[in-house]
């Protein structure tokens, strides 16, 4: 039984690895960017304090993009805590137990959302956010238009074979 916690545990760090090396890649890219859009000029003048709008794509585009970096870190921050409990060896077995089985589920749900955002963007769609719960599902689509019963369909269709889920516990929600 140590043995295959060992395993899981293994490809748990494999995939924080992966997960965090990400994270500081878009990271690192979101800086040069804005080195690149905003340069720091040695002999700044004062500015008008009059604010312009930010142009909606781009704030939509940061939606996304921000709330999957959050769930990734708050994901992240789960499996630290789990897995301190998981090989403390003051725990109880039960409790060890336990927190290895949310540790699996926990990593079979995130590889499964990421698989079905693949899926739904393969389809066609340019950006999508999967929730997935034990008997529920969430999807955030970004498009322009709205989300009609074929798509619906093929959202839902999606969901169902890569959880088991039945199309009425899944939710659809349109983003421009």
């Amino acid at each position: 039984m140590v043995i295959v916690e060992r395993k899981y545990v293994g490809r748990i760090l494999v995939f924080l690895a992966v997960t965090m090396a990400l994270v500081w890649y878009v990271t690192s890219k979101r800086n040069d960017f804005n080195q690149a859009a905003f340069p720091a000029s040695p002999k700044a003048k004062p500015v008008s304090a009059t604010v312009t709008p930010v142009q909606p794509r781009l704030l939509e585009r940061d939606f996304f993009s921000e709330y999957r970096m959050e769930r990734d870190r708050v994901r992240a921050q789960q499996l630290e805590i789990l897995q301190g409990l998981a090989s403390n060896a003051k725990a109880d077995n039960v409790s060890r137990q336990e927190a290895g089985k949310k540790i699996v589920s926990l990593t079979e749900n995130l590889t499964r959302e990421m698989e079905i955002e693949g899926l739904l963007k393969a389809k066609g769609y340019e950006d999508v956010l999967v929730f997935l719960h034990s008997s529920a599902a969430e999807v955030v689509v970004k498009t322009q238009v709205e989300i009609g019963q074929a798509d619906m369909a093929a959202i839902s269709d999606i969901i169902k074979r890569s959880t088991s889920l039945k199309p009425d516990r899944v939710s659809i929600i349109a983003r421009p």
